[in-house]
């Protein structure tokens, strides 16, 4: 008599080399994730001047670059993919910034990733 539950179709398991070769291409995934970065614009307490950050999303988006607007995050912020010149534009008009690696974006997405090989 077999005393091990039945497997739901949703339910597959995974050979420990399978998995073994899938963590390492993870791994050796991860730098080419983690090379870009973004530039974060906050629009809470830490910005100097809300229009001004306003202007510096209208000016990207002009420029043909795309913004994600952050709506619960600081205060709605702004996202957009790190180019020179947006952050030399940040410091002319005087726009609170940060440069974010590409990590806190993907870095969650990645452990349950490497979380769930694990489990099965």
């Amino acid at each position: 008599m077999n005393n091990s539950k039945p497997l739901s179709p949703f339910t597959f398991r995974l050979s420990p080399k399978f998995r073994f070769l899938l963590l390492a291409f993870c791994f050796l995934l991860s730098p080419i994730l983690t090379r870009a970065a973004s530039i974060l614009i906050p629009m809470d307490e830490e910005q100097k001047d809300h229009l001004k950050s306003y202007g510096i999303a209208f000016w990207t988006l002009k420029n043909g670059q795309e913004v994600d607007w952050l709506l619960n995050y600081r205060g709605g912020s702004f996202m957009m993919q790190y180019q020179q010149k947006i952050e030399d534009e940040c410091k002319i008009r005087g726009v609170s910034y940060e440069v974010c690696q590409r990590t806190c974006v993907t870095a969650p997405a990645f452990l349950l990733v490497i979380f769930y090989l694990f489990l099965l």
